[in-house]
């Protein structure tokens, strides 16, 4: 068991799953709510309520907002967990909490490993890539699931600290290590890319849809636009959802039924029969439509919450304009989003024909 006392930023779902989990295991970890000071009292006196699967347990843990953190506590390992719009925050309030030796990993979505580096430097950051979390049904409440860690020295060596990371990991989900930790940030990018903003733009509720002609044509096109950039950057692109870039780049402009039933097969859906005016009518899809949860951008534009949008999408579209690239189906689904939020454009199917046929 390691001495290393530990701090998670942020406590969300992906925060209250790694602290409790962390905290069960008898790792020296306090959770750090970064913006809610009475978060920190409710999880010092009712603990974090987890529902894993079948199990239930109530998890007591240490809990400091991090404005009361002790001038002199310093961390070996910061966590950082909330939106990657609150990376700066987060890393300007924890740097002088973290000792000279330490470091800090993102379980975030985007890439925010370069923030991160100004702050603290790139030899102080470990990336992680997180396929877990869950949904927060009450503010000291996770419903987590199976998933998986994949973390990596950014140069792609092997170190003291790396292997350390994993063991400390493996006490809350599997960990899969990688030499290659910029092409699984860019793959998981990706990913956000197309699954989360097209659910905001098109009414599906999150993780449904994907049968759908059209959504399939938008994630070609974006899929595309997505490993462009990702190949300006010096990065190699993989396959995304299953499929390669000459792949989507197919399914975005053609009926190409041997390449959708691969891509659904991938998201472990059926292939029913469907042109681009088809609309899931059975009513299984219509029962898995009901029991879908909503994406995460319609929550927060109820909410009255900021997007993280900017930093995902947003971020292919500024990195395409720093490296002389086009990426105008990203750059139109970010100004889209922005409509809905204001209020100016509803969600809706003929959002994702504007942008098929960009």
């Amino acid at each position: 068991m390691t001495s290393k006392h530990m701090a998670v930023v942020g406590t969300g779902s992906i925060g209250l799953m790694l602290g409790s989990f962390l905290a069960r295991n008898g790792f020296d970890v306090t959770l750090v709510p970064q913006f809610r000071p009475g978060m920190a009292e409710l999880l010092n006196q009712k603990g974090i309520q987890v529902t894993f699967g079948t199990e239930q347990w109530t998890q007591p843990v240490r809990s400091v907002f991090w404005q009361d953190i002790a001038g002199d506590e310093q961390f070996d390992i910061v966590f950082i967990t909330g939106k990657s719009n609150d990376t700066e925050d987060a890393m300007e309030k924890m740097l002088p909490h973290l000792k000279s030796d330490g470091f800090v990993t993102s379980l975030q979505n985007g890439i925010n490993d370069d923030v991160i580096a100004r702050y603290a430097g790139a030899d102080r950051v470990i990336p992680c890539i997180c396929f877990a979390g869950g949904q927060c049904p009450e503010p000291n409440h996770v419903m987590t699931h199976d998933g998986y860690f994949i973390i990596g020295e950014p140069d792609g060596s092997s170190t003291a600290r790396l292997k350390e990371l994993e063991q400390i990991l493996s006490c809350v989900k599997r960990v899969e290590v990688t030499d290659n930790i910029r092409a699984a940030r860019w793959k998981k990018l990706a990913e956000v890319c197309l699954t989360v903003p097209v659910a905001t733009v098109s009414g599906y509720p999150q993780f449904s849809g994907f049968e759908d002609r059209l959504v399939q044509r938008v994630f070609g096109r974006l899929a595309g636009e997505v490993m462009t950039v990702e190949a300006a950057c010096g990065v190699v692109p993989g396959p995304i959802m299953g499929l390669n870039q000459a792949e989507w780049s197919v399914l975005a402009c053609e009926e190409a039924p041997e390449l959708s039933a691969r891509f659904l097969a991938t998201m472990r859906m059926p292939a029913p029969p469907q042109t681009d005016g088809d609309m899931p009518q059975t009513d299984g899809d219509a029962k898995k439509a009901a029991m879908a949860p909503e994406d995460a951008y319609s929550k927060d534009i109820r909410r009255g919450r900021p997007l993280e949008v900017w930093y995902t999408n947003g971020y292919v579209g500024n990195k395409a304009k720093e490296f002389g690239v086009s990426a105008p189906v990203n750059d139109r689904l970010c100004e889209m989003i922005r409509e809905i939020e204001a209020g100016t454009r509803k969600a809706g199917r003929d959002n994702l024909s504007e942008l098929a046929e960009m």
